[in-house]
């Protein structure tokens, strides 16, 4: 994916909800992730940021979830942003306020910053459009519904940024780990290639209710 952020890079917030799942035996159903990440330029150039807060009931899960985020567990999606990591990506245990309501949710984690989407609209008469977006070779989703971030903004020592009226989306998706994973709700995610397919196994997660995603692409 290609910036076309005024500052020319890549930026944004993604919100994972878990409805059921597992890591082994250890239960991780009810446990929410929000990360913000940040990339000088496109994505696939590297350099960039990112953390990960973890609202969960316990350390066993906060550790499992921080290591799936780091890529360390063969979920191919967090495999693939990890190479484009300066560093590993930070984790840390918080709790996220999320609010679901289809393409109106927004989340926000206190003292660091959060997101509210909105609809698109047309600029004639202001209706709501009904957009998607379909990949069918998507690895992180194969169809999209599309809105745009009302707001977003992130305040850390090591990212920073702020923006609004950019892209938003929310989409069901598979993830790949090597720990068995029932299903779950996964949350705003975005493309950047496709690569070949690995064999771990697969989870199906389910439909989102929050898309409250922006980057600055």
């Amino acid at each position: 994916m290609f910036p076309s952020s005024a500052q020319g890079n890549c930026e944004g917030w993604g919100v994972d909800v878990i409805d059921e799942g597992a890591f082994g035996d250890l239960d991780l159903s009810g446990c929410v992730v929000a990360w913000a990440t940040w990339w000088p330029g496109p994505i696939h150039e590297g350099g960039g940021l990112a953390h990960a807060f973890v609202d969960c009931e316990t350390a066993d899960q906060f550790d499992a979830l921080a290591s799936i985020y780091r890529g360390e567990q063969g979920n191919l999606t967090m495999e693939i942003f990890a190479t484009t990591f300066a560093e590993p990506v930070r984790a840390t245990r918080a709790t996220v306020d999320v609010h679901l309501a289809g393409k109106e949710s927004s989340f926000s984690i206190e003292g660091v910053g959060g997101a509210v989407m909105q609809p698109l609209r047309s600029p004639i008469d202001g209706s709501e459009n009904e957009l998607r977006i379909v990949i069918p070779s998507g690895f992180i989703w194969t169809e999209a519904r599309i809105a745009e971030t009302a707001t977003m903004q992130v305040e850390l020592p090591e990212l920073r940024f702020a923006s609004e009226h950019t892209h938003a989306a929310s989409s069901p998706s598979t993830a790949r780990i090597r720990h068995r994973v029932a299903s779950a709700r996964l949350l705003l995610e975005e493309p950047v290639a496709h690569p070949p397919r690995v064999d771990d196994e697969a989870v199906r997660l389910g439909e989102p209710e929050l898309a409250a995603e922006s980057r600055g692409m």
